[in-house]
């Protein structure tokens, strides 16, 4: 899938508030802290990685059973920081990241919960096939996928479930 940025890939973010005095990953230590929800690369593998190799001991953890329930948790203060799921800004500035979708509802969004890190990046999940599958045929799906994916309903439906746009 090709992001909503473009990319073939995208990062794990760890998001705060400006009020929370953390500015970095080792600030995160003793603080409470949101995972999307445990079967999340970018929300909770990732970071939980991250944690473990900057000896990195949350005092409280929870699932808030999505990226966006991540920021309205962080954004309301009731957690001090946590995991969504990151792409780099436009060049003109544009997120893309979990916040994108609750900036309309907070407009302060990105000046109040900045993203304090990133991970290396994480390939967009790709579409696979069984190896003995018939050539012709795995032909056949891929060229399958490339054709719906112009058609504006499934570019919706991609950009609604994955944020991909292609």
């Amino acid at each position: 899938l090709i992001n909503e940025s473009g990319k073939m890939y995208y990062r794990s973010g760890i998001i705060t508030r400006n009020d929370t005095g953390i500015k970095a990953i080792a600030d995160v230590n003793g603080k409470t802290f949101a995972y999307s929800d445990p079967f999340s690369m970018a929300g909770y593998l990732t970071p939980l990685s991250a944690f473990k190799d900057n000896s990195v001991d949350p005092s409280n953890t929870t699932f808030a059973g999505s990226y966006y329930g991540v920021v309205e948790m962080v954004y309301n203060g009731l957690i001090n920081a946590g995991a969504i799921y990151f792409s780099e800004r436009d060049p003109d500035g544009r997120i893309h990241d979990a916040r994108l979708k609750l900036v309309n509802k907070y407009n302060d969004m990105i000046d109040k919960v900045p993203v304090i890190f990133t991970s290396d990046p994480i390939p967009t999940p790709p579409v696979v096939v069984r190896a003995d599958l018939d050539p012709g045929l795995k032909e056949k799906v891929k060229r399958s996928f490339q054709l719906v994916a112009l058609d504006p309903g499934v570019v919706g439906a991609l950009s609604s479930m994955y944020d991909a746009k292609g």
